[in-house]
């Protein structure tokens, strides 16, 4: 690993064998979930909103452009659907492969010291591992032609998400790197103020209504706010073990970045997906605090000991504890290709 990239797992003795391993054991200790197969059907196929897969608890999907898009290019069976969905759910992984580069380390972290690949892969069907990567190229780039692009993709993959994404990112430049960058952050902002605009034309153009996001939550909220809360702490402990690693001083700047991390974990426990989302939103944080060389690197055992506790503790989702998925990949297999074992199952 090149040096000036190393900050936080400069001191693991980290190799390509056991690098795979990690890997492989973090794929399976997490497992593959499927998720939302029905709408996605419905979309590629282009059904009508009248369609039994077009659910109101999963017309959301229609929330996203650049996902209806893609969709709209597939074949619409569940194999090549499947299929897609499953290699940008394990895109992450390929900034693996730029180990000596910034992409490589910061792929490293988001993969390993956050949950952020255990939840593309439980929930394939929702395309977050590409979010995952945009967020690590925008991080790791100082091109502000190749952040705004990377963040008006975003933007049109999770139009909400991407608000509070983006200033993440600007508010972990500003507060952790005490970075001031005008071109960067116009970027930012104008890709972000561009996708909406794409956002708000594409439903427009739609030609109906359907219960987006917002009007989930109108609906909902009441219902699981107080479970959110409940779990909250097994939600946030991933991102708080982080914070054992790249502390935040409680003044000045790092006061500005608390107050913006409480707002996150609000607007997360507002949603169904609490761990996901809040992993999601706050990842700038944690890409850019590795960076950040005011602190001091931490030892290869603490790196180690967060490593495991990420991937230990469960994702907390609209299921409850994700702890292992592969039964429900067995009951999507069964559910959608008959692929069940005993044949009466």
């Amino acid at each position: 690993m090149n040096s000036a990239n190393g900050h936080f797992l400069q001191h693991l003795p980290i190799r390509t064998s056991r690098l795979l391993l990690a890997l492989g054991l973090l794929l399976f200790a997490a497992g593959f979930r499927f998720s939302d197969g029905s709408v996605l059907m419905a979309i590629a196929n282009n059904l009508s909103i009248e369609n039994p897969g077009f659910n109101e608890l999963i017309q959301y999907n229609l929330d996203s452009p650049l996902k209806v898009l893609l969709l709209k290019l597939l074949p619409g069976d569940i194999i090549s659907i499947g299929l897609v969905f499953g290699l940008l759910a394990l895109s992450p992984v390929c900034g693996l492969l730029l180990s000596a580069s910034a992409i490589g380390y910061l792929s490293l972290i988001a993969v390993f010291l956050t949950p952020a690949l255990k939840i593309a892969v439980q929930n394939i069907g929702l395309g977050d591992g590409l979010v995952i990567s945009l967020i690590v190229v925008a991080c790791a780039s100082r091109k502000p032609q190749v952040i705004g692009a990377c963040f008006f993709l975003i933007g049109l993959w999770h139009p909400q998400q991407s608000f509070f994404i983006g200033l993440s990112y600007i508010a972990a430049q500003y507060c952790l790197l005490h970075r001031w960058s005008r071109h960067e952050y116009l970027a930012v902002l104008g890709s972000l103020g561009l996708a909406a605009v794409v956002f708000f034309l594409y439903k427009l153009l739609l030609g109906f209504d359907y219960h987006d996001r917002l009007d989930y939550l109108r609906t909902h909220l009441p219902q699981f706010i107080q479970r959110n809360l409940l779990y909250a702490p097994v939600a946030f402990a991933p991102f708080c073990g982080w914070l054992l690693l790249a502390p935040i001083t409680i003044r000045g700047r790092g006061l500005l970045m608390l107050a913006w991390l409480l707002i996150l974990a609000a607007a997360a426990l507002a949603t169904t997906d609490v761990t996901r989302v809040f992993t999601l939103i706050s990842l700038p944080i944690v890409l850019i605090g590795a960076q950040n060389r005011r602190n001091p690197a931490p030892s290869a055992m603490k790196v180690l000991i967060l490593c495991v506790l990420v991937q230990l503790i469960p994702a907390y989702s609209w299921s409850g504890l994700d702890y292992f998925m592969w039964p429900e990949l067995y009951k999507d297999l069964c559910k959608w290709k008959h692929w069940c074992w005993p044949a009466s199952a």
